[in-house]
């Protein structure tokens, strides 16, 4: 009967904590990042509270659906460079829109930071459902022109504006730069002549 007892209160112990870190998750993504206060304000140049509250959302999802899922780690390694691209590309988009909104000084950057992420997000959701039936050739082309579109992308919107300082932005800008030119860099030594036997 102990036993019993034992499996039950464990049993609902890892409910209840799951129900929690749901609950947590929600409110962080809801609440927290859904444009206040990452975007709006208090935190829209890095600081302490910027990386606190990034690093609360990243902590609670990966707690909530944890990473170590097949939803991330068996899938091949251009794949999941299409995924960074795709989670750059949504927060750049998200970081435009206060430059647009609220006219800042540099934000003519901003109209084709977001635009080159809606051709992104749409790309890369094309290349996660079709992924393994794209041919290598195809892959190669559009891997190039969407590392020139987002060197393009960083370069104008951090140079130019609006993304002069440290922000989501900025942040975004780079890192989705650099995983295209990871993605470009796995998929052409995917597509080298040594690769095929």
């Amino acid at each position: 009967m102990g036993i019993i007892c034992w499996l039950y209160h464990s049993a609902l112990l890892s409910c209840t904590i799951s129900l929690i870190v749901e609950v947590l998750c929600i409110s962080i993504i809801f609440l927290t990042h859904k444009h206040i206060t990452i975007y709006l304000a208090p935190f829209v140049i890095t600081s302490n509270g910027w990386f606190g509250a990034w690093a609360g959302l990243l902590a609670t999802i990966k707690w909530s659906i944890g990473l170590k899922s097949s939803f991330y780690d068996d899938k091949p390694e251009g794949l999941k460079q299409i995924y960074n691209i795709a989670l750059c590309s949504i927060v750049l988009m998200f970081a435009s829109i206060p430059p647009l909104t609220q006219g800042w000084e540099h934000s003519g950057g901003a109209g084709f930071a977001i635009a080159g992420a809606a051709i992104t997000v749409i790309t890369c959701a094309y290349f996660v459902t079709m992924y393994s039936d794209i041919s290598r050739n195809v892959m190669k082309i559009t891997v190039v022109l969407l590392f020139v579109l987002w060197t393009c992308v960083a370069g104008v919107c951090t140079f130019h504006g609006p993304f002069l300082v440290t922000n989501n932005g900025f942040f975004a800008a780079w890192l989705g730069c650099l995983c295209a030119l990871n993605f470009m860099v796995i998929e052409m030594k995917d597509a080298s002549p040594e690769n095929y036997d």
